[in-house]
């Protein structure tokens, strides 16, 4: 069985409570469920004790459910659901450090870590101020925080696993340098390799008997076996090696690991934005606030602050083309326009040589843009429907009406 991390084990849980509270599921399955799916639990916040004994306490609370009367059971697993909201709320999400924050309009070349070599490569992804790094957001996310074991690695995925480096050495082939390390648990391995990548031979020496994670594609070697081609190592004690790393668009000339670490090193400016929706709004949508979202981005804790960081900036983006279109509409309402006097004789003439009888829905699109016409106010409306609805006798109609 493979591991699943705190966040799948409380979604999971989250959905089973409200299958048991609409009567789907069995209360007794509950337990049972639990105990399975605690066994595969395997997550870096649980080296937090206070994530750990928060999570063991949820727990605790709901496995004696079964045993109580059904109210007082329902009660307590509708009581658990709170408890899992809470939880995320408090270990789910990475926050900037607010003794870093920085006007975000300072020069990508007052950034950490950016020199003038650097500097030039940024300003070629259009980079030329904090405010400009902290918005260039990454295309995809690599998630590092599960450990695949060598025995559960599956064909054409990517994963991170972990062992010991058992041998090295380095060939060269038809003029190319082929850098092969074996990667061993004690009882499975698989065959790592890079090509043309000398240095990395003297990098796998000096890890040779040592804990490593290795992250890359598993693929089928020559010889039948598995192998990892130009894999990512990282010693085990190096515990930011499990994490959501972000995957950016980059340039020729930067690596994703040179812009990580810049990205990583500047950050925590974030946390000098100013969050510009009111906070009974963002309490009423349930929306994180805009440093959290923002380091979010770039730097997860979870996958749900992803996903809570995206709604919170998708939300802002569409609620100021809202207010922009309001604005537009107010503007246009208050310089005022052509009012028309319609008699309507030509479209009932209309009407009736047609074979067939309008739709109470044509009717009433009509009758809705014949009102605007005759209103003072500038009409905004979008006739809209399926192919055959019928939209074109409305429009028809609108064009005899004017």
């Amino acid at each position: 069985m493979r591991p699943i991390l705190v966040e799948e084990f409380l979604k999971k849980l989250e959905e089973l409570i409200l299958n048991v509270l609409d009567g789907r599921t069995p209360l007794e399955q509950l337990p049972e469920w639990i105990d399975e799916e605690r066994k595969l639990l395997q997550d870096p916040l649980l080296e937090d004790t206070d994530a750990r004994e928060k999570l063991n306490q949820l727990i605790d609370y709901l496995k004696p459910a079964k045993e109580l009367p059904k109210e007082r059971a329902l009660k307590r697993l509708t009581n658990a659901l709170g408890m899992i909201e809470r939880y995320r709320s408090w270990y789910f999400f990475a926050k900037p450090d607010p003794s870093q924050a920085k006007q975000l309009s300072l020069d990508i070349k007052s950034a950490r870590g950016v020199g003038p070599r650097r500097e030039k490569l940024l300003r070629k992804l259009e980079i030329n101020s904090l405010k400009d790094l902290v918005f260039y957001f990454p295309r995809d996310y690599e998630d590092r925080r599960r450990v695949i074991s060598l025995k559960d690695l599956l064909l054409g995925e990517k994963v991170t696993t972990r062992g010991k480096i058992s041998s090295v050495e380095m060939k060269d082939v038809s003029g190319m340098k082929i850098v092969a390390a074996v990667l061993a648990d004690g009882i499975h391995h698989v065959l790592l390799k890079w090509f043309n990548q000398e240095f990395v031979y003297k990098q796998l020496q000096a890890l040779r008997g040592k804990e490593v994670y290795v992250t890359g594609t598993v693929k089928k070697s020559m010889f039948g076996g598995l192998e990892i081609v130009n894999p990512e190592v990282e010693l085990v004690e190096n515990s930011s090696a499990l994490e959501i790393l972000p995957v950016y668009p980059l340039t020729e000339g930067v690596s994703q690991k040179e812009f990580r670490r810049i990205v990583r090193q500047n950050i925590d400016c974030v946390a000098s934005v100013q969050d510009e929706l009111p906070l009974e709004l963002t309490e009423r949508r349930k929306l994180i606030d805009l440093a959290t979202a923002l380091y979010g981005m770039h730097f997860p804790k979870t996958m749900h602050q992803l996903e809570k960081s995206r709604e919170r900036l998708a939300y802002e983006e569409l609620l100021y083309l809202q207010l922009a279109m309001l604005l537009s509409r107010y503007t246009l309402d208050s310089i005022g326009g052509m009012a028309k006097k319609i008699e309507g004789k030509l479209a009932q003439e209309f009407l009736k040589k047609l074979p067939f009888q309008l739709t109470n829905a044509q009717k009433r699109a009509h009758e809705e843009i014949r009102q605007d016409l005759i209103s003072a106010r500038p009409m905004s409306r979008l006739l809209q429907g399926d192919v055959g609805c019928g939209k074109t006798v409305v429009a028809q109609l609108t064009i005899i009406d004017n």
